[in-house]
């Protein structure tokens, strides 16, 4: 356990994630790490950067890269794309984007987000320099010129996308949909070892990786 009961780290950084497993443990269940290592991780991160990065210098990466964050942005917030049109999926069990919207999510947001970034960092120092230097490219932008004349405003404002839809390609793909298939592929193994039907397997997830996951899932048994 990272942070075990009664550490100093324990009650800055507890999770969902660790009280799920104190508890199967306490009731003798197994219990599975079903994401990527930190080595993966890392790994991963950096081959999303340089793909995103060559993506970025062509029309059709361009393209491409739109494509990958607007999916992916449909997949988490539970939204279907049917030709032009975007609607919710009706009569589906998923995570929507009402569900995104709730005071209590809203307002646990940024402490969520404190403890993944102070948890990445004390155990995968080089991933989260890699976030960290993401976002630091982003803010490193310098700001509109007062005065400046409307192509000036364009080309600041095209910077600014420009910059915002690589970080998000990568970030969509390294912690999101290739974290998605491999815990999607976790989950399946611990079905097959859980000794066949009747038996169930808990699974505790993100709320931005549910849909994915549950996508992953469906797509292997069709």
């Amino acid at each position: 356990m990272s942070q075990p009961p009664g550490t100093p780290l324990r009650s800055f950084l507890d999770n969902e994630m660790q009280a799920a497993a104190e508890v199967a443990e306490a009731a003798g269940r197994p219990v599975v790490l079903g994401d990527q290592t930190v080595e993966q991780l890392t790994k991963e991160l950096g081959e999303a950067a340089k793909a995103a990065t060559l993506d970025m210098l062509s029309v059709n990466g361009l393209k491409h890269s739109i494509d990958v964050v607007f999916g992916q942005s449909l997949l988490i917030t539970g939204l279907l794309q049917q030709g032009n049109r975007v609607s919710f999926r009706n009569g589906e069990e998923s995570i929507g984007l009402r569900d995104f919207l709730d005071p209590a999510l809203l307002l646990g947001t940024p402490v969520a987000v404190c403890r993944y970034l102070f948890s990445t960092l004390l155990r995968a120092p080089t991933a989260a320099f890699w976030v960290a230097a993401i976002f630091a490219l982003e803010s490193a932008v310098p700001d509109s010129p007062e005065g400046s004349d409307l192509i000036s405003d364009v080309f600041w404002w095209g910077l600014q996308l420009f910059i915002l839809l690589w970080m998000l390609r990568i970030l969509f793909t390294a912690l999101l949909r290739d974290r998605d298939s491999v815990l999607a592929e976790s989950i399946k193994e611990a079905c097959l070892a859980s000794s066949g039907p009747g038996r169930a397997v808990v699974a505790v997830l993100g709320a931005a990786h549910c849909n994915g996951v549950k996508q992953s899932l469906l797509q292997g048994i069709e």
